[in-house]
């Protein structure tokens, strides 16, 4: 066996067999395969694909060469959640203090921003002191003390899809769906979870921008998941204007803050998503009344428990939680730029990539893996889709630590999209069970 005749095999169309991948898998590990025969390789997937139970191999030996972590400890019902990404996306950060007070464990490993949507990590890390970086012992103490933490994943889970992933980045297959869903699923499997919620994003801001894509790679990780015996449910979620009012680092952290002192509905895109979100995980377990379920957020919303909950967190994973009760002492940004409108109609929708590749320019994401973020870019948003807008109304306010040059000013102004008519947007467009 020789990856030459593995390629070969991809490039004409054929089946791979469990012994194929795994032997490309271990190759790519110890550097008897070269980069450029798994670009290759990688190139003749994008091209002709993977069917469900090569798929299924693939993620299988990309958690079999990596470390595994069982939570052997924690006898306690385990949740999970895991976002294709999108601007202003905060889910994480406030899913996790609900779940909490509720009684479940929300034990997750993230991920840092690369590219236009941001990193639940590089948000945490906003909060002067915040820890991402914890050990063995720290991990299974928390596990089962407060049963809530955001860690940022080891090195050795799923270690080949790291070199994958950089790799499709760099030769023009990274849209791929067997791809994608085995790279998913195999750092979300590579631990235990007893109920998995994927958020597919659809829309401008989302790397699935069209809802057939976003359909058919949750159709790919549901199969997988079934054969792992995993108990997985996906939603896809819109994503034509950033998620909630504030986008960017420390804005972010500020807003979920704000959800969580009891101010949520103030944000019925949030409030929405939230409330499917923790419904599915626990229909997964057992039979669950939706307007329970929905009553028990409430709950624990209204009577300052999730609230608590954050502050716990925070404070466990060295975060000092004084910029949580005033989230006055965050750091600003010094410069604030309107962006009006110029024309007038309803509000359709954005162009989010153009808006998020911007902020990134001005220092609030990261175009390569070595940049430093600057917390306080962000956006603040005004408007909601389907207001009616007055040429000159506020649509949303730009803050930076650059002045934004005449380029970034049109591109954000061209951003906006109108329409002739009101739409009321749909924030869950569907599940798939």
């Amino acid at each position: 066996m020789n990856i030459i005749n593995i390629i070969e095999k991809k490039r004409d169309k054929k089946l791979l067999n469990k012994n194929e991948i795994d032997f490309f898998i271990k190759g790519i590990l110890d550097e008897s395969i070269a980069d450029y025969q798994t670009s290759s390789l990688l190139m003749a997937i994008f091209l002709n694909g993977l069917n469900d139970e090569e798929t299924y191999y693939l993620t299988k030996a990309i958690i079999d060469n990596g470390e595994y972590i069982d939570f052997e400890g924690v006898d306690s019902t385990i949740l999970d959640k895991h976002s294709t990404g999108g601007v202003g996306d905060k889910i994480s950060l406030i899913l996790g203090p609900i779940l909490a007070s509720m009684g479940y464990k929300f034990l997750k490993m993230s991920g840092r921003s690369l590219g236009f949507t941001g990193g639940t990590l590089d948000k945490l890390e906003s909060i002067p002191g915040f820890k991402v970086n914890q050990s063995d012992e720290w991990i299974e103490k928390t596990a089962n003390d407060l049963g809530f933490f955001i860690v940022s994943q080891s090195e050795n889970i799923a270690k080949a899809d790291r070199i994958l992933y950089a790799l499709r980045d760099v030769c023009a297959s990274v849209d791929s769906i067997p791809l994608i869903a085995s790279s998913i699923l195999s750092k979300k499997f590579s631990f235990r979870n007893d109920s998995l919620l994927i958020d597919v994003k659809c829309g401008t801001g989302a790397f699935m921008e069209s809802f057939d894509k976003a359909k058919e790679l949750c159709d790919a990780m549901l199969n997988i998941s079934k054969t792992f015996n995993r108990k997985t449910t996906c939603i896809i979620s819109s994503m034509n204007k950033a998620l909630g009012k504030r986008a960017g680092n420390n804005l972010e952290i500020i807003e979920v803050a704000d959800f969580l002192k009891g101010n949520y509905k103030d944000y019925d895109d949030i409030y929405d998503e939230i409330n499917h979100i923790v419904y599915e995980l626990l229909l997964n377990l057992e039979d669950v009344d939706y307007d329970e379920v929905k009553d028990s957020i409430k709950r624990v919303l209204d009577n300052g428990e999730a609230f608590e909950m954050f502050l716990k967190f925070v404070h466990n994973q060295g975060g000092d939680i004084s910029y949580i009760e005033n989230i006055n002492k965050f750091d600003k940004a010094r410069y604030e730029t309107e962006i009006l409108a110029d024309d007038s109609g309803y509000l359709s929708s954005y162009k989010l990539k153009d808006i998020a590749k911007t902020l990134n320019e001005l220092g609030a994401g990261r175009l390569k893996k070595e940049d430093k973020i600057d917390y306080t870019v962000g956006l603040i948003n005004e408007k909601c889709i389907g207001d009616k807008i007055d040429k000159g109304d506020l649509l949303f306010t730009i803050r930076s630590n650059k002045e934004l040059s005449s380029e970034q000013l049109a591109s954000l102004k061209s951003s906006v999209i109108y329409g002739d008519k009101a739409i009321k947007e749909k924030y869950i467009l569907e599940v798939i069970r």
